[in-house]
C-alpha cells in the first residue's frame, strides 16, 4: 500500500493548469483546441465488477476535467485492441499471475507487434529489479520482486484497482483455485 499514489483531486487539476489544459465548457479541459478525452477499456467478460470498476475510474477523471469513453471489450476484442491497433488511452485488464516473471513481459520489453508490453512502460527500475530477481534461486528473489513491482506502482505504470472475490462452495470435497476456477487436480473427495 505505501507505494500506491495518493489520491488529490486540487493537485491534479494544478498539474493540468500547469500542463496547459484550462477548465472549458461542461468543465472539460482543452489545450491548443484539443478536449482532454480519454478511452478507458474494461473487459466485459468480467460483468458488473468491471463496469462498475470503469464507472469509478470515469467519475474521478471527469472530477478533473476529462471527457472520459467507456468500452466494454470482449478478452478477443481486448487482445486486438491492446496488442495490435493501440486504439486506447487506458485500460482496466485482469492479469492472472502465478509467479512475478510472468509480469515482466507485459511490463517490459518489446512493444506489439513484436512483443507484449502493450503499453509501452520503459521502467529501467523496474527492469533492473527484475533482471537481478530472475537470477536468485527459489524464494530469495521475493523481496526484490516486490520492490520491482512496487516501482512499476510508484511510477504509475500500472495500478491494481480492483479484485472481485467470488466465493466457491464444496460439500464433502476440498479444493484449491486458480486464476477463480477450481484446478481439478486438487479436487479431494470425503465421505462424510
Amino acid at each position: 500500500a505505501r507505494a500506491l499514489p495518493s489520491h488529490d483531486v486540487a493537485a491534479a487539476k494544478t498539474l493540468l493548469d500547469a500542463a496547459g489544459w484550462r477548465e472549458g465548457p461542461g468543465g472539460v479541459r482543452a489545450k491548443d483546441g484539443k478536449r482532454l478525452r480519454i478511452a478507458l477499456l474494461y473487459p466485459s467478460q468480467i460483468g458488473q465488477p468491471a463496469a462498475s470498476a470503469a464507472e469509478l475510474i470515469q467519475k474521478a477523471w471527469q472530477a478533473v476535467g476529462a471527457e472520459v469513453t467507456l468500452r466494454g471489450v470482449d478478452n478477443p476484442g481486448l487482445n486486438q485492441i491492446v496488442g495490435g491497433t493501440a486504439s486506447w488511452d487506458a485500460a482496466v485488464l485482469p492479469l492472472g499471475l502465478a509467479i512475478p516473471p510472468q509480469l515482466r513481459p507485459f511490463v517490459s520489453g518489446p512493444t506489439p507487434p513484436n512483443g507484449t508490453n502493450f503499453a509501452h512502460i520503459d521502467n529501467k527500475e523496474y527492469v533492473s529489479l527484475a533482471t537481478a530477481a530472475a537470477r536468485m534461486p527459489g524464494t530469495e528473489g521475493c523481496p526484490t520482486w516486490n520492490r520491482a513491482e512496487s516501482a512499476l506502482i510508484e511510477a504509475v505504470d500500472v495500478l491494481p484497482f480492483v479484485d472481485a472475490v467470488q466465493p466457491t462452495f464444496g460439500a464433502g470435497a476440498r479444493f484449491e483455485k486458480s486464476y477463480g476456477s477450481i484446478t481439478p487436480s486438487s479436487i479431494r473427495m470425503f465421505k462424510e
